[in-house]
């Protein structure tokens, strides 16, 4: 086996401003909100399923205009933007966790960790019971579509052998 060079090491890294992660359609200031919003959303679930139902309703009540206020802020003020714009730059691991949290929190359900009767209907977490009646129906169903793909294909073959027969008479 030949041995190769040692590789070059990598340049160092360059210190960067931390700014605002945007998309082509979404401004600045759009984006320090949607952090807002989405932080805000996060602390009205903990709320919730706390049952502090009236703190979790404040937040969504108020929160989209502190948000957005906020935001604006952030304009003007650059320690507050600096901070908003950090809460931006979470890369695609606060995806992997805002998606993933639903079925975190669904199994915890299941094991009789967390109460569904204090969660809000938007955090994608049912009642156990009721998960496993759907699981259940919707395993019958594709068992019986299954079945009667089987029967009409018996059908199918069964006509199929009467006309080979009598066309072999």
């Amino acid at each position: 086996m030949p041995i190769e060079p040692a590789k070059p090491a990598a340049p160092a890294a360059k210190p960067r401003k931390i700014t605002a992660a945007t998309s082509p359609r979404q401004s600045r200031r759009e984006a320090r909100e949607n952090a807002v919003n989405e932080i805000g959303g996060g602390l009205a679930l903990i709320a919730a399923m706390k049952g502090w139902y009236a703190d979790a309703g404040t937040i969504g009540m108020h929160g989209p205009k502190f948000a957005h206020e906020l935001a604006l802020v952030a304009d003007d003020n650059e320690q507050v933007g600096t901070w908003l714009d950090y809460l931006t730059q979470s890369g695609p691991w606060l995806g992997v966790i805002k998606v993933s949290l639903p079925m975190f929190l669904q199994f915890a359900a299941n094991h009789g960790r967390i109460d569904t009767s204090k969660l809000p209907a938007e955090s994608g977490v049912i009642d156990p019971g009721m998960l496993e009646k759907r699981v259940k129906a919707e395993m019958l169903n594709a068992s019986a579509k299954i079945r009667a793909e089987i029967a009409a294909l018996e059908q199918q073959t069964e006509q199929i052998q009467r006309e080979t027969l009598r066309a072999a008479m």
